[in-house]
Protein backbone atom coordinates (compact mmCIF):
# COMPACT_ATOMS: atom_id res chain seq x y z
CA UNK A 1 0.00 0.00 0.00
CA UNK A 2 1.32 3.15 -1.34
CA UNK A 3 -0.45 5.12 1.13
CA UNK A 4 0.71 3.73 4.04
CA UNK A 5 4.64 4.01 2.84
CA UNK A 6 3.66 7.55 2.45
CA UNK A 7 2.72 7.79 5.95
CA UNK A 8 5.67 5.96 7.14
CA UNK A 9 7.15 9.00 5.52
CA UNK A 10 5.62 11.79 7.06
CA UNK A 11 5.61 10.16 10.90
CA UNK A 12 9.44 9.98 10.22
CA UNK A 13 9.91 13.90 8.93
CA UNK A 14 7.76 14.60 11.78
CA UNK A 15 9.97 13.00 14.29
CA UNK A 16 13.34 14.53 12.71
CA UNK A 17 11.26 18.57 11.90
CA UNK A 18 12.04 18.03 8.27
CA UNK A 19 10.51 20.44 7.05
CA UNK A 20 11.44 20.18 3.58
CA UNK A 21 10.71 16.37 3.63
CA UNK A 22 7.41 17.13 4.87
CA UNK A 23 7.09 19.27 1.77
CA UNK A 24 8.04 16.71 -0.81
CA UNK A 25 5.21 14.86 0.71
CA UNK A 26 2.76 17.07 0.24
CA UNK A 27 0.70 19.17 -2.67
CA UNK A 28 1.34 22.56 -3.55
CA UNK A 29 -2.20 23.64 -2.55
CA UNK A 30 -2.57 20.75 0.63
CA UNK A 31 -3.54 22.18 3.93
CA UNK A 32 -3.53 20.79 7.46
CA UNK A 33 -6.65 21.18 9.89
CA UNK A 34 -5.93 20.90 13.71
CA UNK A 35 -7.96 21.42 16.82
CA UNK A 36 -5.88 23.92 18.52
CA UNK A 37 -4.91 25.93 15.13
CA UNK A 38 -7.76 25.68 12.60
CA UNK A 39 -6.47 24.94 8.81
CA UNK A 40 -3.26 26.06 7.47
CA UNK A 41 -0.93 25.37 4.87
CA UNK A 42 0.99 22.82 5.53
CA UNK A 43 4.31 24.89 5.85
CA UNK A 44 2.82 27.04 8.44
CA UNK A 45 1.41 24.22 10.05
CA UNK A 46 4.55 22.83 11.10
CA UNK A 47 6.50 25.74 11.83
CA UNK A 48 3.81 26.45 14.44
CA UNK A 49 4.51 23.07 15.81
CA UNK A 50 7.98 22.91 15.35
CA UNK A 51 8.33 26.44 17.23
CA UNK A 52 5.61 25.38 20.23
CA UNK A 53 7.54 22.33 21.80
CA UNK A 54 11.20 21.69 21.81
CA UNK A 55 11.08 17.70 20.99
CA UNK A 56 7.95 15.88 19.94
CA UNK A 57 7.78 12.22 19.02
CA UNK A 58 4.97 10.36 17.05
CA UNK A 59 4.30 6.42 18.01
CA UNK A 60 1.84 5.23 15.70
CA UNK A 61 -0.32 2.70 16.94
CA UNK A 62 -2.54 1.51 13.93
CA UNK A 63 -3.46 2.35 9.78
CA UNK A 64 -6.62 2.47 8.79
CA UNK A 65 -6.82 2.47 4.69
CA UNK A 66 -9.98 3.84 2.88
CA UNK A 67 -13.12 1.76 1.67
CA UNK A 68 -13.72 0.96 -2.02
CA UNK A 69 -11.16 2.46 -3.82
CA UNK A 70 -11.20 5.83 -1.58
CA UNK A 71 -8.33 8.05 -1.93
CA UNK A 72 -7.70 8.28 2.24
CA UNK A 73 -6.09 6.72 5.32
CA UNK A 74 -6.27 6.97 8.65
CA UNK A 75 -3.32 6.38 11.47
CA UNK A 76 -4.38 6.29 14.72
CA UNK A 77 -1.35 8.12 16.94
CA UNK A 78 -0.42 8.95 20.71
CA UNK A 79 1.88 12.08 20.33
CA UNK A 80 4.20 12.95 23.16
CA UNK A 81 5.20 16.36 23.25
CA UNK A 82 8.41 18.05 25.37
CA UNK A 83 8.33 21.28 25.93
CA UNK A 84 10.65 23.47 27.19
CA UNK A 85 11.43 23.06 30.46
CA UNK A 86 11.04 19.46 30.33
CA UNK A 87 7.20 19.05 30.60
CA UNK A 88 5.82 16.46 28.40
CA UNK A 89 2.38 15.78 27.55
CA UNK A 90 0.53 13.16 25.26
CA UNK A 91 -2.20 12.87 23.25
CA UNK A 92 -3.69 10.07 21.86
CA UNK A 93 -5.57 10.69 18.20
CA UNK A 94 -6.23 10.08 14.42
CA UNK A 95 -4.56 12.03 11.53
CA UNK A 96 -6.70 11.43 8.66
CA UNK A 97 -4.94 11.68 5.09
CA UNK A 98 -6.61 12.59 1.88
CA UNK A 99 -4.73 11.53 -1.05
CA UNK A 100 -4.61 13.60 -4.47
CA UNK A 101 -5.49 11.74 -7.41
CA UNK A 102 -2.14 10.21 -8.16
CA UNK A 103 -2.05 8.55 -4.81
CA UNK A 104 1.37 9.79 -4.54
CA UNK A 105 1.24 12.90 -2.57
CA UNK A 106 -1.16 13.65 0.27
CA UNK A 107 -3.85 16.93 -0.50
CA UNK A 108 -4.96 17.32 2.42
CA UNK A 109 -4.61 16.42 6.73
CA UNK A 110 -7.45 16.22 8.97
CA UNK A 111 -5.66 15.82 12.55
CA UNK A 112 -8.30 14.81 15.42
CA UNK A 113 -7.25 14.16 19.27
CA UNK A 114 -8.85 15.97 22.63
CA UNK A 115 -6.70 18.88 23.48
CA UNK A 116 -7.71 19.43 27.03
CA UNK A 117 -4.49 18.02 28.08
CA UNK A 118 -2.07 19.59 26.10
CA UNK A 119 -4.00 22.93 26.77
CA UNK A 120 -3.39 22.46 30.68
CA UNK A 121 0.59 22.57 30.16
CA UNK A 122 0.67 25.31 27.22
CA UNK A 123 2.34 27.53 29.71
CA UNK A 124 5.45 27.04 28.01
CA UNK A 125 4.54 26.86 24.66
CA UNK A 126 4.87 30.39 22.54
CA UNK A 127 2.46 33.41 22.94
CA UNK A 128 1.20 33.28 19.83
CA UNK A 129 0.65 30.08 19.83
CA UNK A 130 -1.65 29.75 22.79
CA UNK A 131 -3.34 32.61 21.36
CA UNK A 132 -4.21 30.61 18.27
CA UNK A 133 -5.12 27.85 20.54
CA UNK A 134 -7.54 30.47 22.95
CA UNK A 135 -9.17 31.45 19.39
CA UNK A 136 -9.83 28.27 18.56
CA UNK A 137 -11.25 27.23 22.01
CA UNK A 138 -13.36 29.91 21.69
CA UNK A 139 -14.62 28.81 17.99
CA UNK A 140 -16.09 25.53 19.46
CA UNK A 141 -17.57 27.17 22.55
CA UNK A 142 -19.57 29.44 20.15
CA UNK A 143 -20.38 26.30 18.03
CA UNK A 144 -21.23 23.86 20.58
Amino acid sequence: MYAYELCRKYQEALNRKDQEAILDLFTNDASVKAPLLGELDVMTFHQRVFESCGYAVTKLTNVFDGLHHARSVALQFVYTWTFPGGRQVSVEGMSVFELDETRKKFGRLTIIYDPTEFRRNLKGASAEMRMAMDRRQEQFRLAA
